[in-house]
């Protein structure tokens, strides 16, 4: 007798099934050798879903270059947003806190989060190309109302609030649309796509911190703008999605009946913390290394430092969690984070050779906050109504995104301890979460 299982139907509860195996489709179809027939979610359970894959061939690797390019224009911004929030600062509205001036980065990511809400059932709908050319549109006018601002409303309106609306049509269709076109490999290739990100970062902090220095702020924002407007046309190009689309766009933009599960829900907690935490040392890095007295060339250095360790961040930890699990690896490294700040920035930040460190490290362990949480969405979550619940999980990482930074910035003093720690043990609650999450999803004795 096959041994007896936890496994999700349909409406994400867990009741007892038989396992099942993934089984090629056989007919006269010539392409029918192309085409696997999972019935199984990654974590190994029975959805009770007949979605079929295609192998993972060159148009599947193509969705990758284009989600690749997305993420480039998107995340690539706000993983350099420490150098034109530490310029703005200082030049622009020199009237303003800093974490006055954190809020216009922290609105653009709460937009981008917040939309994720409205794009997953626009997805499902509609499909990934036509998000993609209106948010192509929308981010590249709010990177040239960037350049053209002057007052606080003006970044607010037109940068915050555009740019991420833009972002959110961008970014949340090049992440969902590798569930349609991978399932073995799924995890390796969205940490491919993401990792996009973190070349944007090292690109555009190290592009604006040299341009900034010899050229005009408006100008220097121009030019970012122009090299996006290449990326999204390249991902516009590529990304498309597949599948049977619903035939009427849905009413019901959050997945409340899988926010009674208390795997999904724990699940949902453990991605705010982590998102709490994540933007921290992003955003605040370059402002701490000036208030210790290091230079300002180095400290917009040292985003781009991050930015390095977070390439292989974001890719390596999704060809692991392929074989490990998801969960597993994202408990793993939310941990390490947790600890990179308490036990390496706190101690030995005051140095330029221990900010490098903390820097690189943090860049690769954080990582999979970026290119791992969708794929723990979607392991908890049928084909067909990951959209809806990707949506849900990222309304509340909204919520993260716009008050982590400020929070961190009112508890900036002099030694920035309150914003160490702040983010430290956000990261920390976090691992626990996401082991308590994949602990009541599959058992106690399927954690490792």
């Amino acid at each position: 007798m096959p041994e007896v299982v936890k496994a999700p139907p349909n409406d994400g509860s867990f009741c007892e099934k038989k396992p099942t195996q993934v089984v090629a489709i056989e007919d006269d179809s010539p392409q029918s050798s192309d085409i696997l027939q999972p019935r199984a979610n990654a974590l190994g359970y029975d959805t009770g879903e007949d979605m079929t894959f295609p192998k993972e061939g060159l148009r599947a690797w193509l969705v990758v270059l284009g989600s690749w390019c997305g993420m480039i224009a998107t995340f690539g911004i706000s993983s350099s947003m420490g150098v034109l929030q530490e310029y703005l600062a200082k030049n622009i509205l020199t009237d303003y806190s800093e974490s006055d001036v954190s809020w216009i980065f922290s609105v653009w990511l709460f937009v981008m989060f917040v939309g994720g809400i409205q794009i997953g059932p626009l997805f499902d709908t509609y499909g990934a190309r036509v998000l993609l050319i209106a948010g192509s549109i929308c981010h590249v006018l709010s990177l040239f109302f960037l350049a053209w601002s002057k007052e606080y409303y003006q970044f607010i309106l037109g940068f915050s609030v555009l740019g991420g609306i833009g972002s959110t049509m961008i970014f949340n269709p090049c992440t969902t649309v590798i569930a349609h076109w991978f399932w073995k490999r799924r995890a390796f290739a969205t940490g491919i796509a993401t990792s996009g990100g973190a070349i944007g970062g090292i690109m555009f902090s190290l592009s604006l911190s040299k341009l900034l220095e010899t050229t005009s702020y408006a100008w220097s924002v121009r030019v970012i703008a122009f090299v996006v407007l290449f990326l999204c046309v390249i991902c516009v190009v590529s990304v498309d999605s597949r599948g049977q689309k619903t035939k009427a766009f849905s009413n019901a933009l959050m997945d409340f009946k899988a926010l009674k599960n208390w795997e999904f829900l724990t699940l949902v907690f453990a991605i705010f913390m982590v998102e709490w935490g994540v933007f921290v040392p992003m955003n605040y890095l370059a402002s701490y290394c000036v208030s210790r007295g290091l230079t300002t060339t180095y400290s917009n250095q040292v985003l781009a430092y991050l930015n390095v360790g977070s390439v292989f961040g974001r890719a390596c930890p999704g060809y692991f969690a392929d074989k490990w699990g998801a969960f597993n690896i994202m408990t793993t490294t939310s941990f390490i984070c947790g600890i990179l700040c308490l036990a390496v920035w706190l101690p030995a930040g005051s140095t330029k050779a221990g900010v490098t460190a903390f820097a690189v490290l943090f860049g690769f362990w954080s990582g999979s906050t970026i290119s791992l949480t969708p794929v723990c969405v979607s392991r908890l979550s049928p084909t067909k109504d990951y959209g809806r619940r990707y949506g849900t999980c990222y309304f509340f990482s909204s919520i993260a995104a716009l008050t982590g930074m400020p929070i961190a910035g009112s508890l900036t003093d002099h030694h920035y301890l309150g914003l160490i720690l702040f983010a430290g043990l956000v990261y920390l609650l976090g691992a626990f979460l996401f082991l308590t999450s994949r602990t009541l999803a599959v058992g106690k004795q399927q954690i490792f």
